[in-house]
C-alpha cells in the first residue's frame, strides 16, 4: 500500500528558475532576461524618461503579481493532493486490518470446530469404554451363574479333584514363577521415572520378557501333555454322571445356552469393529490438524512480514519528502525580505508609500485567506495517532490481541497433542478386544474339572482389567494435572515475541518513530 513514490512531489511544485517566489507569496523578486538586479535597476531607470516604458514595467509587475498568485494556487493544490494520498494510504491499510482480522476469526472458528470434534471422539471412546464394561459384567455373570451350578458337583468329585494335586504344584510353582515379575503399575511407574532409557535397553527388556512368556508357555505345554496320561473325557464325564446324577443332554443343554450367549457376544463386539472402522485414526487426525495449524501460522507469518516490508518503504518515502522539504526551506532562506523589496521597488518606480501600502494590505488579505482555508482544512483531519486509536477501537482488534489469540490457539493444540499422547500410552497396556475374545473362547473346555479352572482364571483376568482401568482414570487424571502445570501465559508470549524478532516495546518504539516522522 505504501510505495517508494507514494509522497513524491507533484510536478505542479517546480517552476521557472528565472523566477524566484518567496515562501507564500510575502513579497517577490525577479530576474527576467536582463540577468541581474543592477540591469533591472538600469531598466526601470530609463524607463522614467518615456511614458511607453513605464507602462511597460507597471504590466510587468502585474504579471509578476499574477504568477505568485498561481503559485499560491499551486501550492494550495500540492497540499491537498498530499492529504488525499493520505487518506487513500489509511483506507487501504483499514482494508488490511479487515482482511487480517476476517483470518484470525476463521483460525478461531478452526479451533473450536477442533475442539468440538475432540469432545466428541472422546465421548466416543468413553461410551465404547461403557459398553465394553457391560460385556464383561454380563460375562461375569453368565460365568458366575455356571460357577454356582458346578460348585455342588466340584465337592463331590473332590476325590477326582485329588488326584490333580500333582498339577495343582505344578500350577502353583509357575504363579510363584511369575511373582517375580514386577506388575504393570509398578513397571509404568518405572518407566515414567527413567524416560531417558535408550530404545536398545527397551528392547533388551522386551526380549527378556518375551523368553519369560516362552518358557512359561513351554510349561503350560509340558503340563498339558501330562494331563493327557490321566482318564479320558468320556470316562470322566459317565463317573461324573454316576456321581452327580446328572445326565449328558442336560449339560449339553447347559453348554449350548453358554455358546449361544457367546455367539450373541461375538456378534455384537463385530458389530462394534464395523462401526469403529468408518472413523478414521488417531494418526490421521493429529496430521490433519496439525496441517491446518501449521497453514495458518504460515500465512499468518508472511502477512506480518508483507506489512512490516509496507512501513520500511513508507519510512523511506518519508525521509525523502522531508528531505525535499529542509531543501524548499534552505532555498527560500536565500531570498531577499519584505521590506528590502518594497523599498527597492518605491525608489525605483516612484510610488508613493500609501499606495503601496494598500497593495501590499490587500495581497496579505487574500495571503492570509488562503492559509486559513488551508490551516482549517488540516484540522478538520485527525492525527495518524488519532486514526490509529479509532480503527483499533472500531474493529475492538490490535497487534497485541493477535499475538495473545495465536498464542491461546497454540496452547490448545499442544494440550491436545499431549492428552491423544496420553491415551495412546494408556492404551498400549490394555490387551485387545480380539484377543480378549479369544481369551475366553479358550476358557470353555469340555471337563467339568477345567472348566472351573478356566472359570476361576477368567475372574482372575477380569479383575486384573477392572485394576487396569482404575489405573488408567488415574493416569489420565495425572495427565490432566500435568497439563494444567504448564508454563504461563506471559512466558510463552515471551517465547513467541523471541521467535519472531518482535516485542510490544519494540512495536510501541516503532510506532513512536512513525509519529515522529509524521508529525515532522
Amino acid at each position: 500500500a505504501f510505495g517508494p513514490t507514494a509522497f513524491v512531489v507533484p510536478a505542479a511544485r517546480a517552476w521557472r528558475p528565472a523566477l524566484r517566489v518567496c515562501w507564500r507569496g510575502r513579497g517577490f523578486a525577479a530576474m527576467s532576461e536582463y540577468g541581474s538586479p543592477s540591469n533591472v535597476i538600469r531598466f526601470l531607470a530609463g524607463s522614467q524618461v518615456g511614458g511607453a516604458d513605464a507602462g511597460e514595467a507597471v504590466r510587468r509587475q502585474a504579471e509578476w503579481e499574477r504568477q505568485i498568485e498561481t503559485l499560491d494556487q499551486k501550492e494550495i493544490e500540492l497540499h491537498q493532493t498530499q492529504l488525499k494520498l493520505i487518506r487513500e494510504q489509511t483506507a487501504t491499510f483499514i482494508r488490511d486490518l479487515h482482511t487480517l482480522k476476517s483470518e484470525m476469526t476463521s483460525l478461531q472458528t478452526n479451533q473450536t470446530n477442533i475442539e468440538q470434534a475432540l469432545g466428541m471422539a472422546h465421548g466416543k471412546i468413553n461410551e465404547s469404554s461403557a459398553k465394553i464394561t457391560d460385556r464383561v459384567k454380563f460375562l461375569e455373570q453368565a460365568i458366575g451363574d455356571s460357577a454356582a451350578q458346578h460348585q455342588a458337583n466340584s465337592r463331590q468329585v473332590k476325590a477326582l479333584m485329588d488326584s490333580h494335586d500333582k498339577h495343582a504344584r505344578t500350577v502353583e510353582e509357575l504363579k510363584q514363577a511369575h511373582m517375580y515379575h514386577a506388575p504393570l503399575p509398578e513397571r509404568v511407574d518405572y518407566l515414567e521415572k527413567l524416560l531417558g532409557d535408550s530404545a536398545d535397553q527397551h528392547a533388551k527388556e522386551l526380549r527378556i520378557l518375551k523368553d519369560s512368556h516362552d518358557k512359561h508357555a513351554k510349561g503350560m505345554e509340558e503340563l498339558r501333555q501330562h494331563a493327557n496320561h490321566h482318564a479320558t473325557v468320556g470316562e470322566r464325564l459317565d463317573y461324573v454322571e454316576r456321581l452327580l446324577g446328572d445326565s449328558a443332554d442336560k449339560h449339553a443343554r447347559d453348554l449350548k445356552a453358554l455358546k449361544d450367549a457367546h455367539d450373541k457376544h461375538i456378534k455384537s463386539l463385530e458389530d462394534l469393529r464395523m462401526a469403529t472402522a468408518h472413523h478414521a485414526s488417531m494418526p490421521e487426525r493429529m496430521q490433519y490438524l496439525e496441517q491446518m495449524i501449521g497453514d495458518s501460522a504460515d500465512k499468518h507469518w508472511r502477512e506480518i512480514q508483507a506489512l512490516r516490508a509496507a512501513h520500511g518503504k513508507l519510512s523511506a518515502s518519508h525521509d525523502q519528502h522531508a528531505k525535499g522539504m529542509d531543501a524548499l526551506r534552505a532555498a527560500h532562506e536565500h531570498h531577499a525580505t519584505v521590506g528590502e523589496r518594497i523599498t527597492f521597488l518605491e525608489g525605483v518606480i516612484g510610488e508613493s508609500a500609501d499606495k503601496h501600502a494598500r497593495e501590499v494590505e490587500a495581497l496579505k488579505k487574500a495571503h492570509d485567506k488562503h492559509l486559513k482555508g488551508l490551516t482549517s482544512q488540516g484540522e478538520a483531519h485527525a492525527t495518524l495517532q488519532q486514526r490509529m486509536d479509532y480503527v483499533e477501537q472500531m474493529m475492538g482488534d490490535s497487534a497485541d490481541k493477535h499475538a495473545r489469540e495465536l498464542q491461546e490457539l497454540k496452547k490448545s493444540h499442544d494440550k491436545h497433542v499431549n492428552e491423544m499422547s496420553g491415551v495412546k500410552a494408556s492404551a498400549t497396556h490394555h490387551a485387545s478386544l480380539p484377543e480378549r475374545m479369544a481369551y475366553l473362547e479358550t476358557m470353555f473346555g469340555d471337563s467339568a474339572e477345567q472348566h472351573q479352572r478356566m472359570l476361576q482364571e477368567l475372574k482372575e483376568g477380569v479383575s486384573n482389567v477392572t485394576i487396569a482401568h482404575t489405573q488408567h482414570c488415574k493416569e489420565m487424571q495425572n495427565l490432566k494435572g500435568a497439563a494444567a502445570s504448564h508454563a504461563s501465559i506471559g512466558q510463552r508470549m515471551d517465547y513467541v515475541e523471541q521467535l519472531l524478532g518482535d516485542s510490544a516495546d519494540h512495536h510501541a518504539k516503532e510506532l513512536q518513530a512513525m509519529k515522529e516522522a509524521h508529525s515532522k
